[in-house]
């Protein structure tokens, strides 16, 4: 698929959202990278790969998590991280999108790029303030970005061992009633 501006922007907006809605919910995905999302023909989105997601409520967060080239600096020093971690390896990937074709002449493109990889957490730019940025404000719609998350993550379920199996059926019972209740909306 040849990534012009309009679709690059869409991908990047879908992930934004995506993120968003992890953060909402209390999870920090910490593995974000090329090789955990997906696209079809469609231009249509998907995250994958949770194994290294925590809750936000975690005391101690293991500093060797994401794959190097998407680490964040708070993450590669060992210091206290939160959500924002996520932002950076977004914008890795965003710059990797963008390297892969000749660099985009747009401005917007570069201003958000370079509000994504800030070194410093506490002044990078947030998935919110993201979302809200003209790069991707075209595809905004407080509709999807403001729905409130399902409910917020119940980490008990990993308090037990599980065997494959087990998590098998918990997982697939988790998307079952996920869409059940997105089917009562409507939302299909």
């Amino acid at each position: 698929m040849e990534l012009d501006q309009e679709k690059l922007s869409f991908l990047l907006y879908q992930l934004l959202c995506g993120i968003n809605h992890l953060h909402k919910a209390g999870i920090i995905h910490r593995d974000l990278k090329p090789s955990n999302i997906v696209i079809n023909f469609q231009c249509l989105l998907k995250i994958l790969d949770f194994g290294l997601a925590r809750n936000t409520d975690t005391v101690m967060m293991t500093p060797y998590v994401v794959t190097r080239h998407y680490r964040a600096p708070e993450v590669i020093m060992g210091i206290s991280y939160s959500t924002n971690a996520d932002v950076w390896s977004i914008g890795c990937i965003f710059a990797e999108l963008i390297s892969g074709e000749v660099l985009f002449p747009a401005p917007t493109a570069r201003d958000l790029l370079s509000r994504m990889l800030v070194i410093d957490p506490n002044h990078r730019i947030s998935v919110e303030d993201a979302l809200r940025h003209p790069y991707v404000s075209p595809w905004y719609d407080p509709a999807e970005v403001d729905a409130p998350a399902p409910r917020n993550y119940d980490s008990a379920v990993e308090l037990n061992e599980h065997t494959a199996d087990e998590w098998k059926e918990l997982i697939f019972n988790e998307i079952r009633q996920y869409e059940a209740t997105h089917d009562m909306h409507g939302n299909a």
